[in-house]
């Protein structure tokens, strides 16, 4: 028996445009009116999750940051934390600038949710439109000035394919967690980010079930990117979106249509409804695929 429902946002959740379409707003609304829990995990912070979450009825604390974070859906408070140890944030900076691209850093959580990035001639085209989206939080420093006084909660990339992976080859040296993830604010873009290596969504994932006293075999997690794929093998059910790369879908116990197919309603009416939610259409015009 399902208990615990906790699906990834960009790409699971919502497609492209952003909407959250009718079928799956119901079908998540069943499955927390029947009693399951029903979260989400993302690899946002908690200014873009929020309103997402209260707009589909989510009351459940929501794990953020690519499971680095855990708020309070409702109130905002900090429930669980796993910052980035300052000097190895230095230390992935370094590494990033010595690709001449872009650091974001996403400052320590009790200091504010604020952005902190180099000089505008080092972003990318995409850098430039995802910090578009964060003005009001973003502070730009010289490059010899990006020191940090507080552990971070993570560092960000964002550029192309094809620079982003000799990055992600040389991150992945270090001693932190290095993921691969996408936002919906810029979908073309890959988004390497750098985390502490003790969090991950799977982790987070873990510690909220046990939490509200459900066992990891009654979790279906839900997922379509390659930062989802440790909370999809950890969960009892493991889901991927049939939008998700091929190297997410092998991982995952079952693969339900894509995000512009209602995939996510599929798996809660499928596996956790168990066929007594009536098949809602899904919204008009929905096409595309998408990760996150």
């Amino acid at each position: 028996m399902i208990r615990m429902v906790v699906a990834d946002m960009d790409g699971t959740l919502m497609a492209a445009n952003g909407h959250v379409t009718p079928r799956v707003r119901t079908a998540i609304r069943a499955a927390i009116a029947s009693g399951v829990f029903v979260t989400l995990a993302t690899g946002r912070w908690f200014r873009s999750a929020q309103p997402i979450a209260r707009e589909i009825g989510i009351e459940l604390p929501i794990i953020l940051h690519n499971g680095a974070l855990v708020k309070d859906s409702l109130t905002g408070e900090i429930l669980d934390h796993c910052h980035l140890p300052r000097a190895m944030a230095e230390e992935a900076i370094d590494i990033i600038r010595a690709h001449r691209m872009q650091p974001i850093v996403y400052e320590n959580v009790f200091d504010g949710e604020l952005v902190v990035a180099g000089p505008a001639e080092l972003d990318s085209p995409y850098t430039a439109r995802y910090l578009a989206t964060k003005l009001d939080h973003l502070r730009r420093v010289p490059l010899d000035e990006m020191r940090l006084e507080h552990d971070p909660i993570q560092l960000a990339v964002a550029d192309t394919a094809e620079r982003a992976d000799p990055l992600v080859v040389d991150l992945r040296r270090g001693r932190w967690r290095t993921v691969t993830s996408m936002s919906l604010a810029v979908p073309e873009a890959r988004f390497v980010e750098v985390l502490s290596p003790d969090c991950s969504k799977a982790t987070a994932m873990r510690r909220l079930a046990e939490a509200h006293g459900v066992a990891p075999r009654d979790v279906m997690a839900v997922g379509d990117n390659f930062n989802d794929v440790e909370m999809i093998e950890a969960a009892g059910l493991g889901v991927a979106m049939g939008n998700a790369p091929a190297g997410v879908r092998e991982r995952a116990d079952v693969v339900v249509p894509s995000v512009a197919d209602d995939g996510l309603a599929v798996a809660i009416e499928r596996y956790v409804l168990d066929g007594l939610l009536p098949t809602a259409p899904s919204s008009p015009g929905a096409a595309g695929d998408s990760t996150g």
